[in-house]
This record gives C-alpha cells, sequence and structure tokens, in this order.
C-alpha cells in the first residue's frame, strides 16, 4: 500500500513530526511504500487555543488531519494518534518502544479525537548521574507520553554528568574525565533535542547566588574562601555575626539582599543569560540551596526574605522589560521562601511563574482532598530558625498564603523520583501516589508539573513516570487502566501476574516504614521482609521469562531486581532488630555496581548508594 504524508517540512519540528508518523506506521506495516494513493494524511498547526498543547486527529478511511496547537501541538498530536493505534512507550530507549504488526486497513486507521491536556505545564527536570544517551534519551521520550518540558538545571549542568562518567560510587567501571570543552558540547547537542521537538526549555536554577559574581557553580562542591573573587564575601549574608560561605559551599550562600548593588549584580547576570540563550524561554531564578542562612544585617531584618526576593524579581522584571526579553521568569516557593512575602507584591506583568516545591513533604498521603482534611496552619517566619514541615496540609498552606496575592501561572516542583520511589520496591504505592497527586493539582490552584527526578529511574519498572504522563494529559484517566495498558506493554499476557507480584512486594516492605516515619525496632517488619526471599524464588519458579539473560530488558530489569530483592530485604529485617547491617550495604552497593552496566537505563547507583542504602545502613 502506498502513503502520502502532507507537512510544512521547513519548520524542524513539523517534520520531525512527519518522519516519526511515517517510521512508526511503516514499522507496522512494512509493505507501506511512499506515494499517491492509500493512506493520505496531513500535519497541520492549529492556531493558539488553551495553550495546553490542543489536538485534534479527524482520519477515516485512511485520510485525514492531525493537527496540534503549535509545532509541539502537531508532534504531541502524532504520538498521541499512534498510541490509539496500538503503540506504547513504557520507557525511554529502544527497548521501550512497542510497536504493534497491523494491517493498516480502512477500518484500523480510523481515529476521531479532540483533547486538550488537563495541565499547561508537563516536564521533568535533569537530576542524578546521567550520561548524554540518558538524556536525549528522555528528551525523545517525553513528547512521546504526552510531556512538553525539559528543565536542565545550572548555567552548565556539570555535576550531573560528572556523577556517571566519573562513576562516582562505582569503583567497578573505568572513569572519564569530563572536560569543560565536553560538557559544552553535551549542553549544546542537548538544547538541540529539546528545539527539536519544539518543548519547553526550561533552565538554571540554582546559581545565581554565585554565578553573576564570577564564581562557576558547577555543583555543590566546596570552595576555599581564599580561592573566592575578590568582594565576594562581603556581599554574602551575615549570620551570627559574620559573613562567609554557607558550609563552604557558593550555591547554598544566601547574599545581602537589602544592598542594591548585590541585587543589581544578580540582576545583570540573569539579563545577560538571557540575550545569550534565546532559545530558553523559561529561566528559573533561585536563590540560594540551603535553609536557615538568610542574612541578619540591619536592613535585612527589615523585611522577610521573601519581601526581599519579590522586590528582587521585579527588578529584574523591570530590567527585561526595558530591554525587550520577552523570557519567562520561575521563581521558587522553597525553604525560608515558603513564608509569603508580608510587604512587597509581584508586578502583574506576566513574567512570572511559580513554582511550589515543598521538598520536606511526606509522600505517605496524596494531594487528594488534603485541604478538607485540615491540619496545622504554618507559623510566623523566624529568621534562621525555621522547621520544614513533613505534614502536606502545612506545606499546601505556605502555597495558599502566596496564593492570596499571586494569580499568574504555577505549577508544582516536587521529588517523588527524586528519593522516595526507592522506600518502594514495589514501585505500586509510589506510582499510585504520583497519579493520584497529578490528578488533584488543580485543586490547588497548579497548573502541572516539572518532576524533579532522576533520569535512570526504572527497577523494577518505568511505570511511575509513565503513570505520571497519563494524570497530567488527562487528569480523569483511571489509575487501574492506564497499569493495565502499561504491564501489557512490557511484559505481555504475565503483566497483570507481574503487577500482582510487585503489589506484593511492596505490601511487605511498606514504605512507610523505609521513609523511617515508623520506630526502627519493629519485629513484625522483619518478619514480614524476610518472606520476600520465598515471594521471589516462587514467581521466577513460575515465570521463566524473568531470568538475567532474557532477550526482554523488561524482563531482565525483573530478575535483576529479584537478586537486589534478597539482600535489601535482610538489610531491612536487620534494621528493624536492631542489628549491625553493614556487611548487607556493602554487598548491595557491590551488586547494584556491578550490575549498572546491564541496567544503566534503569537504576541510578550514585543515588541508590549513596542515598537509600546508607540511609538504611546508618539511621
Amino acid at each position: 500500500m502506498q502513503y502520502t504524508i502532507l507537512a510544512d517540512r521547513e519548520n524542524k519540528t513539523v517534520a520531525y513530526a512527519a518522519a516519526e508518523l511515517e517510521r512508526v506506521l511503516c514499522t507496522m506495516d512494512p509493505t507501506l511504500t511512499p506515494g499517491e494513493g492509500g493512506i493520505r494524511l496531513s500535519l497541520e498547526i492549529l492556531p493558539p487555543g488553551s495553550g495546553h498543547d490542543d489536538i485534534s486527529i479527524s482520519v477515516e478511511n485512511r485520510e485525514g488531519i492531525i493537527a496540534g496547537e503549535g509545532a509541539r501541538g502537531v508532534l504531541l498530536a502524532v504520538y498521541r494518534f499512534l498510541t490509539l493505534l496500538g503503540c506504547r512507550w513504557s520507557f525511554p530507549g529502544p527497548e521501550g518502544e512497542h510497536i504493534p504488526a497491523k494491517n493498516l486497513t480502512a477500518e484500523t486507521l480510523s481515529v476521531t479525537v479532540r483533547e486538550t491536556p488537563s495541565y499547561r505545564y508537563r516536564g521533568v527536570c535533569i537530576e542524578g548521574a546521567v550520561s548524554e544517551e540518558n538524556v536525549r534519551e528522555m528528551i525523545e521520550y517525553l513528547p512521546r507520553i504526552g510531556m512538553n518540558a525539559y528543565f536542565i538545571q545550572f548555567h552548565t549542568p556539570t555535576a550531573f554528568f560528572r556523577r556517571w562518567y566519573e562513576h562516582w560510587h562505582n569503583n567497578y567501571l573505568p572513569k572519564e574525565e569530563l572536560s569543560g570543552e565536553r560538557m559544552a558540547e553535551i549542553r549544546a547537542h542537548l538544547a538541540e533535542e529539546i528545539e527539536l521537538r519544539g518543548l519547553m526549555y526550561q533552565a538554571v536554577g540554582h546559581g545565581w547566588t554565585c554565578a553573576p559574581f564570577g564564581i562557576n557553580p558547577g555543583g555543590w562542591d566546596q570552595v576555599k574562601e581564599a580561592d573566592l573573587p575578590d568582594g565576594y564575601l562581603s556581599k554574602t549574608a551575615l549570620v551570627n555575626g559574620k559573613r562567609g560561605l554557607y558550609k563552604g559551599i557558593p550555591l547554598n550562600t544566601n547574599l545581602c539582599y537589602s544592598d542594591p548593588a548585590v541585587r543589581a549584580q544578580m540582576i545583570d547576570g540573569v539579563v545577560a543569560y538571557c540575550r545569550e540563550n534565546p532559545a530558553v524561554d523559561t529561566v528559573h531564578f533561585w536563590l540560594a540551596d540551603a535553609v536557615n542562612n538568610q542574612c541578619e544585617c540591619p536592613e535585612c531584618v527589615k523585611m522577610s526574605p521573601s519581601d526581599w526576593y519579590v522586590r528582587l524579581l521585579n527588578e529584574l522584571d523591570d530590567r527585561l522589560t526595558a530591554e525587550k526579553i520577552p523570557t519567562r521568569i520561575v521563581f521558587l516557593l522553597y525553604f525560608d521562601l515558603l513564608f509569603a512575602p508580608q510587604v512587597e507584591k509581584l508586578h502583574d506583568s506576566g513574567r512570572f511563574i511559580l513554582m511550589f516545591a515543598p521538598i520536606s513533604r511526606t509522600y505517605s498521603e496524596t494531594l487528594a482532598g488534603v485541604l478538607e482534611k485540615g491540619g496545622e496552619e504554618p507559623g510566623k517566619y523566624l529568621r534562621n530558625q525555621i522547621v520544614l514541615p513533613k505534614s502536606l496540609y502545612t506545606n499546601i498552606a505556605f502555597l495558599r498564603q502566596w496564593q492570596k496575592n499571586y494569580h499568574g501561572d504555577s505549577f508544582l516542583f516536587d521529588y517523588h523520583l527524586m528519593w522516595d520511589h526507592m522506600y518502594d520496591p514495589g514501585y505500586t504505592e509510589c506510582a499510585r501516589v504520583l497519579f493520584e497527586d497529578m490528578a488533584h493539582l488543580d485543586e490547588l490552584g497548579l497548573d502541572g508539573m516539572i518532576s524533579c527526578q532522576l533520569s535512570r529511574v526504572g527497577m523494577p519498572t518505568g511505570f511511575p513516570v509513565y503513570a505520571m504522563a497519563r494524570a497530567l494529559w488527562d487528569k480523569q484517566a483511571d489509575f487501574d487502566e492506564v497499569r493495565k495498558e502499561y504491564f501489557a506493554s512490557e511484559f505481555g499476557e504475565e503483566g497483570e501476574a507481574v503487577w500482582n507480584y510487585l503489589l506484593e512486594i511492596t505490601r511487605l516492605f511498606r514504605p512507610q516504614y523505609l521513609r523511617r516515619e515508623l520506630p526502627a525496632a519493629d519485629a513484625g517488619e522483619a518478619n514480614r521482609v524476610r518472606q520476600i526471599p520465598a515471594l521471589v524464588a516462587a514467581f521466577r519458579s513460575a515465570h521463566p521469562s524473568m531470568r538475567s539473560d532474557s532477550p526482554s530488558e523488561a524482563w531482565r530489569t525483573l530478575s535483576i531486581h529479584g537478586d537486589f530483592l534478597l539482600l535489601f530485604s535482610e538489610l531491612v529485617a536487620r534494621r528493624a532488630e536492631g542489628q549491625p547491617r553493614h556487611d548487607l550495604a556493602a554487598a548491595l552497593r557491590t551488586l547494584a555496581s556491578r550490575a549498572e552496566p546491564t541496567l544503566q537505563r534503569r537504576i541510578d547507583v550514585w543515588n541508590y548508594s549513596s542515598g537509600t542504602i546508607g540511609q538504611l545502613e546508618y539511621n
């Protein structure tokens, strides 16, 4: 059969959408050849609509139009069309792509749908230890599952790539030096990948307390004060009668924000960055990445940190407006800045996007109905004496205080897949919490989510990311239907059995216990987790596909995950019994390090070794 795809090939994102449509259709039906007759599809850009990437698909009897709001909307519409034809993308990379063999008849190639995604902001932020390929595959993956944004932290995201190329916490892999030139090359390549797909390109965040002053903020590195640029220390926050770096880390050090010269130098840095990086449409402008080190000088104490922050934001808006720079600015509710300003108010210019980052929250509850449940209200701001709340209600109450005077764009910036997923070895509860949180964002006045998460998060499965994406696209989606389609795509007819197996793993481990929200000494916990080896052995026996040399990456992952569980369950049991467990922690780190080449896309050993294992080894 012949096919024709009509598209504006001058637009690189529309041309890419056409190439993807052609590639997947020809994989479905290898008899297809280009030419007039048979299939005739037109890709078209819809006029501006909701701003949420509206799509419209009207294909009947192998002919019709696939359209989206803007060029990115066209690409999203193409992937939505292909999904409705039975394609699934369960994980970044080639083995996560599932394209069914299909005879594209007039009946099978008929789709009519008009959709507006539930939320405007649907993205992922770089974190963890990553290779260039890892990030490229994530950027490629996002529009396939309906996501529309990628956030590259820092001016240059060196820290995340060094963790991989230098193999922090993994001595079984050869270390590769990451030069500044190579890092600049990687950043440029990734920017091209973002632009190709028309994704929202968000950038920076951390670093504005040091980069404008001549300090390269490539990560959370300590710096000797003697190596700092002249005059910098005099601009840092006065804390306990002294100015200087906070624990030696410029990125974590606040400044004297009442000083007009300090604010002007920060603003000069942001304006220069926006001018030099026009492809970045959204710049995050954050303060220090640490709590309780705000300036105590006589001028700074006259207003709260949030008031000084808002003044700084308004001055930045004035400069960008004067220089006709359209870049949007994200401001952050985080640490001390959770407390709403009492004096200053943001200009109503459309420049700003509020980002709510409740980093201290618990994941033992979801956003569903959190306001109705009630809870403790935030107390009065006490400079450099705040205690961050675990309660979801209290975190949301901070957001509500800001929303009394701010009514513009906003989204959630949350950490479900940064640390907490590792406290749910079955990935079933963390997926459900993430899904439910996304489904209820609108109840809190939030228009989406940028997920601060590991790129390599997929052991035992990639279901949490998939579930997040589906709820961001459609908040009315049914969780059970979503998980059934995911597990069927990864494991075929055995998908339901795999889900039930993982559900039992979650039940036996109890994530709330692993989060250290329950007493450490618990004989019942030890008894529960010691059932895990028998569960793994029984499932492995009943499902021969679960082996380390399986041709399926999904089954290989599940097999090696089972090996992890044997050690991890004993580690947890010994914690519950108050027994020494350093030998088990060491064995787990060794297993993770040796498995990383096989499961490089699926497990971030840097994070696993330093975070999850370390927490349970010592706490």
